[in-house]
């Protein structure tokens, strides 16, 4: 790029006004040739309108909630616990694809998730005053179940 364009120019001084064309001549006093023809290949609008918002996380550019968590989840996670959360997502996959009753496979999810109520998570959300099971006192969470 050459060193005599101003650090306050911008796309649109490159524009002509009237006719929304390029304004070829000064492209290639300002730019490189190689530079000027790779701009000059840029489609421009012929009708000029206002920007918007566009959200990266979606094909449409349409922000949710779903797609922010997506986000945050490729952004955030460490890559070991985006393996755990892909094979945890394989697993419920085949859970929901297996022939059983609904009941079930709600259970088994339940059971992966550890939201069996077993005493231990009672008592974690204070709906208990007892941690251990009178039958087996050595086991705390759902394996006391089976």
């Amino acid at each position: 790029m050459n060193d005599l364009i101003p650090d306050s120019m911008m796309v649109e001084d490159l524009i002509e006004r009237d006719s929304r064309q390029w304004n070829k001549g000064l492209i290639h006093n300002t730019f490189s040739e190689i530079d000027a023809e790779r701009i000059l290949r840029i489609p421009l609008v012929r009708v000029v309108h206002e920007d918007f918002q566009v959200w990266k996380g979606e094909v449409s550019g349409d922000y949710s909630v779903r797609s922010a968590y997506k986000l945050l989840l490729q952004q955030s996670m460490d890559p070991n616990l985006l393996l755990e959360h892909t094979t945890y997502r394989h697993f419920y996959k085949k859970i929901w694809g297996l022939q059983l009753p609904t009941k079930l496979k709600i259970t088994f999810w339940r059971c992966s998730k550890n939201y069996i109520p077993t005493l231990c998570n009672l008592y974690y959300k204070q709906l208990s005053n007892e941690t251990v099971c009178s039958k087996r006192a050595d086991l705390t969470d759902f394996k006391a179940c089976f």
